[in-house]
This record gives structure tokens, C-alpha cells and sequence, in this order.
């Protein structure tokens, strides 16, 4: 019996079998609004605000103002690798390692009290209570639901100070520990203990949000091409974060590390953000080696032709001596063609190139890219922008340049400041030039594309993936591409590593794609190696 196998008899079965989970080819979204954060601070008052970081529930507030960029790739991975547990716990197979996620780990990431709910009863007092309960319009007995919370916003700012700390502690509630859909209520028993100091301190917040949060896991059911998960979704990230080294590195930052955990933890923007840069993720390498991600620092600048020379060529050189075959993926063409043009005909340096160009019909790649960035919006692209935002940034430099940051400027400077149809008209007008921008960029490559295969007629070879972009299903998609594109960039590989080989078995190869290329496997018994 070989190591994994001794592994797999010591946890519970999958939940689903490797690869048919029903959260599989979804997109996960949240019932988060973190977006509200601002409004409510103006509501409130900065006093109150600060105030309110003072009780358990402000957890909410500090973890509102941390560093954390929520990567809703690296919870999905997890929670498509569930195993099937009874206990009210979750349990995830990392490779062979499995990952329990209990009250205990919630307990130790958020740093609230995770003691048995109370059984004596508690009554808050009736009198703030009936009048708090009024001017939020929501009946007696009830937990306000979040759209109760959120049309009171306009009307906060002329209660009492009591009231708005009130007010403050619901709507933390609503957005963090709970992360409650919009016409659901916070639970009675938490909502009414907001009037009280003392049975705010010694409440198990820890204990209420865990089981709402398992709860909503458990009970999750796609709908369409998504899933929503409900409950302190962010306590899920951090997990992944502390028991998994690959996410925390390629995803989180720790940026305090004093804090708790829940606090602790930034995200990856300096080192581009895996969301609206389309990082490949650990699971998309499969295994095959990548090099030069997250290795330039976003913040510092641009990262130039001449930088990318640079490392590029260090890494090639490397490989290379280590009979392994690069593979340079775009990318920037820009890039590309720098690298190509280190020495003249198609050598960089010593190296023989190989261009792969996979091209897709531009009104069918247009078609694409709109869905596509409707999947990255569904996907958190808003809340990460939000992360990066600043109202006084330069963005001309660094990750602020990627289209999908400057065109939600506008919107995240006066969302606090506007009515809610409002909001959803300019976020709606920024995803729209968001889409356009992204067609102008398209157009732009393939016109640089063209002209490239023009200069490198001899070493470019086409490859047509529309056929790719127009089938209905994934598993349509996936067998058009195995039949167009990965056997075809195969053959051309194949040929050209022979025949390079018997022109002259001291030059060194170099395999170059441009467009939307990959390609996967072997050409002898070399490895592949991605840069």
C-alpha cells in the first residue's frame, strides 16, 4: 500500500467523486455586502463607527478596514473537495492531505466566544427596543432583514447616538457574521442583544455564526451556473490561507502578523491579484511547473519589456540547461516580440523559436469576453477593486493600469453618496466599458498578432480555436479543443523539436505561444516548463 492509499483509509469518503462535484464549472458568489461598509460609516458617524470595533461583533468593522481580498477561486477549490462528514463540520481533500474546519479553527481564526448558546432566557430593554424596532419599521419578535437595515441609511444620521451604535451592531451582523441574502432576517436571539452591553460582550458570537455558516454549506444547491454561499465567509478564506501554504503564498499576504488570524492576512494585489488578472490557479498548472508569477511587486511600477527580457531569458537559460523544454505563454505580445528581437532571425540568443499563434474569430472571441466578465463580476471583482481603490491613485502605473480598475473608479468615489437605482446604474455603465475596453484590447492584439505573423511567417504556425468558443456545453468545449487545438499544437511541437534536433543537436529550443495558448504533452521525455 503506497503512502496515499494508507492516507485515504485513515479519512472519510468524497462527498463527490474526483472532478463531479455539483459546485464543478460553477461560479461562486456571495451574499456579502461589504460594499455597504462606507455608507454606513457616513450614516453612523466616525464616533459611533470607532465604537462599535470595541464589541465582539466589531470584528466586523476592523476586518472591514484590513487588507483582506477575498479569493472566492481558493474557497471554491475547497469546497469542491468535500468529504463526507455527519458531524457538523467540514472536512476538504487538499491532495492527500485532508482539512478539518470546526468550531475549534473558527474559534481560533475570529478570536469570538464559541461557548454553548445560553439557555436562560433574555429580554432586552422593551422600551429602546420597541422604538429601535419601529423606526426600522420591522415587527416585534423579528430579526430586521438586511433591506430593512439598508432603508433606514437615509434616516440614521437623526437618531441618538444609542440608536445608531444599535443600528451599527444589526448591520454588522447582517453583512459579516451572517452574510445574510438581502430579504432574510438576522436571528431574533443575536438582534435583540445589541441593546445590552453585557450580553453583547458574552454572547457566543462564535458559536451562532459557525453554525450559520456550516448550515449554509451544508444546504448549498447550484442554481444555473453559479452557487451563493451565505454566512462569515471570510473565516473560510483565512482557513484555506493557514492550512494550505500554496494559497497562502499565492494568494494571501500576511500583512500583521500580530493580529489574529481573521486580521492577519492581506491579499496578493502587489503580486497581481489572482481575480481580475486571471492568475492561473495551483490547480489549473496541473502539475506542470510555471514560473514568474507573483514575482513583481505591482505596486512598484510597470513591469517593462526590458524587465521581462530579463527574467525571461534568466529562466529560459536555466531550464535549457537542464534539457527542459520553455514554454513562454502570453501574455503581452509586446513582451513577446521584445524577447524575440534580443538577436536577430528567430533566435534569443541561442535559442530556436517555435511562434504558436491561436487565434478565435473576433466577433466569437467578443461574444466570449462579455461573458467572461460577467463571470469575474459574479466572482468578486467589485469587492477586489474596492480593495485597490484610491480616490487619489495614479492609474497609470502598476495593477491599477488592468482594465476593470479604472472604469469602476467613478462608481466606488460616489456609491456612499447616491440611492440605491443609482448605484446599480453606474455599476451597470462601468461593467459595460469594462466589456468595451476589453473588445479594444482584443482587436488591438490581433492586429499586433497579424503583423508579428507577417515579420515570423516561417516560424508561426495558426491555430483556429473558434470552433472552441462556439459550442453550447464544457464538455463540447473541452473535446473541441483536445481535436482543434492540443493536437494540432502538439504535432507542430513534435516537428519542430525534430527537426531541430537533426539540423543541430547543440541548439537549444524555445517554444513560444501567442493568444489564448496552452498546450500539454510530451515531446520525448522532456518536462514542460511554463514562463
Amino acid at each position: 500500500m503506497d503512502v496515499s492509499e494508507d492516507l485515504a483509509s485513515d479519512y472519510p469518503q468524497r462527498l463527490y467523486l474526483e472532478g463531479a462535484s455539483i459546485f464543478e464549472n460553477k461560479s461562486i458568489n456571495t451574499n456579502s455586502h461589504f460594499s455597504e461598509i462606507p455608507r454606513l460609516r457616513q450614516a453612523i458617524g466616525i464616533d459611533v463607527w470607532d465604537n462599535l470595533k470595541t464589541y465582539p461583533v466589531g470584528l466586523i468593522a476592523k476586518l472591514a478596514e484590513s487588507k483582506l481580498v477575498w479569493s472566492g477561486k481558493t474557497v471554491h477549490y475547497l469546497l469542491c473537495r468535500q468529504l463526507r462528514v455527519y458531524k457538523k463540520e467540514i472536512w476538504s481533500l487538499v491532495v492527500d492531505q485532508p482539512l478539518r474546519f470546526s468550531l475549534i479553527e473558527l474559534g481560533e481564526i475570529t478570536g469570538l466566544n464559541t461557548n454553548p448558546l445560553p439557555e436562560e432566557s433574555f429580554e432586552p430593554d422593551q422600551e429602546n427596543y420597541k422604538t429601535l424596532w419601529e423606526l426600522l419599521k420591522v415587527p416585534l419578535g423579528y430579526g430586521p432583514k438586511f433591506d430593512e437595515l439598508i432603508e433606514a441609511l437615509t434616516e440614521c444620521p437623526f437618531w441618538s447616538a444609542d440608536q445608531r451604535k444599535w443600528y451599527g451592531l444589526l448591520f454588522l451582523q447582517a453583512i459579516g457574521l451572517y452574510g445574510l441574502h438581502h430579504n432574510c432576517r438576522i436571528p431574533f436571539e443575536s438582534a435583540k442583544r445589541v441593546f445590552d452591553d453585557d450580553a453583547l460582550m458574552t454572547y457566543p458570537w462564535g458559536r451562532t455564526a459557525y453554525e450559520f455558516l456550516v448550515d449554509s454549506i451544508k444546504f448549498l444547491h447550484p442554481q444555473g451556473g453559479s452557487y451563493t454561499l451565505s454566512g462569515f465567509k471570510d473565516v473560510l478564506l483565512v482557513w484555506a490561507y493557514e492550512s494550505v501554504t500554496v494559497f497562502g503564498e499565492l494568494y494571501g499576504r500576511k500583512v500583521n502578523p500580530d493580529e489574529i488570524p481573521l486580521l492577519r492576512w492581506g491579499g496578493s494585489r502587489t503580486r497581481a491579484s489572482g481575480d481580475f488578472t486571471n492568475k492561473v490557479t495551483p490547480q489549473e498548472c496541473r502539475g506542470v511547473p510555471h514560473h514568474l508569477l507573483g514575482v513583481f511587486d505591482s505596486e512598484a511600477g510597470n513591469l517593462t519589456a526590458t524587465d521581462f527580457c530579463r527574467l525571461a531569458s534568466q529562466e529560459i537559460s536555466t531550464l535549457s540547461a537542464n534539457n527542459k523544454l520553455p514554454i513562454v505563454a502570453g501574455g503581452s505580445n509586446s513582451y513577446i516580440e521584445a524577447l524575440a528581437n534580443h538577436s536577430s532571425g528567430f533566435l534569443l540568443n541561442k535559442y530556436q523559436c517555435c511562434f504558436i499563434w491561436v487565434d478565435v474569430s473576433l466577433p466569437v472571441l467578443n461574444s466570449f469576453v462579455s461573458k467572461r466578465v460577467d463571470r469575474m463580476m459574479e466572482a468578486g471583482l467589485l469587492e477586489e477593486v474596492r480593495e485597490l481603490h484610491d480616490p487619489k491613485a495614479d492609474y497609470s502605473v502598476g495593477i491599477r493600469r488592468a482594465i476593470g480598475v479604472p472604469e469602476l473608479h467613478e462608481y466606488l468615489c460616489y456609491e456612499s453618496l447616491v440611492d440605491r437605482g443609482t448605484q446599480r446604474k453606474m455599476l451597470d455603465a462601468a461593467v459595460k466599458k469594462i466589456k468595451e475596453n476589453t473588445e479594444i484590447l482584443a482587436c488591438r492584439q490581433l492586429l499586433k498578432i497579424q503583423r508579428l505573423s507577417k515579420k515570423w511567417k516561417l516560424s508561426m504556425h495558426r491555430v483556429d480555436a473558434t470552433e472552441v468558443f462556439l459550442k453550447r456545453t464544457e464538455e463540447e468545449a473541452d473535446e473541441a479543443w483536445e481535436n482543434l487545438v492540443a493536437r494540432q499544437t502538439k504535432r507542430i511541437v513534435d516537428k519542430f523539436c525534430d527537426n531541430q534536433v537533426m539540423k543541430n543537436d547543440d541548439v537549444e529550443h524555445c517554444l513560444t505561444s501567442i493568444g489564448a495558448a496552452s498546450y500539454g504533452g510530451g515531446s520525448g521525455s522532456r518536462a514542460h516548463n511554463m514562463v
